[in-house]
């Protein structure tokens, strides 16, 4: 299923604290895999800040929803406090990217222990 332009979606991830978040795309991606990384630029050579885990779920009602999330010990060990991702989806090892944007990285001011 091949896009045009992919869609845009600036993200903002809490240093310390779990993060996730769900995508619900038009089509069948069930079958489909998916990767996210950030990185420091928007080039794939750029240095690798984290990777997401990326679940593809069951396709319904004309929609897949595909989840990206990092444990509160990886948004923890983040340095930087920007960065840029993406999410490609690879179907017969035909990858597309389907959505790009840029990463805000935060303290959370409260602590929890």
């Amino acid at each position: 299923m091949a896009i045009d332009h992919p869609a845009t979606h600036n993200l903002v991830i809490r240093r310390g604290r779990g993060y996730s978040k769900t995508f619900s795309l038009p089509g069948d991606f069930s079958a489909y895999t998916a990767k996210s990384e950030i990185r420091s630029s928007r080039k794939a050579t750029s240095t690798l800040i984290e990777t997401f885990t990326c679940v593809v779920g069951s396709y319904s009602g004309g929609r897949t929803p595909v989840t990206l999330s990092l444990s509160a010990s990886e948004t923890a060990a983040v340095t930087a406090d920007t960065g840029h991702w993406d999410l490609v989806l690879t179907s017969v090892g035909v990858p597309e990217t389907y959505i790009i944007g840029s990463v805000s990285f935060e303290d959370a001011p409260t602590v929890i222990p």
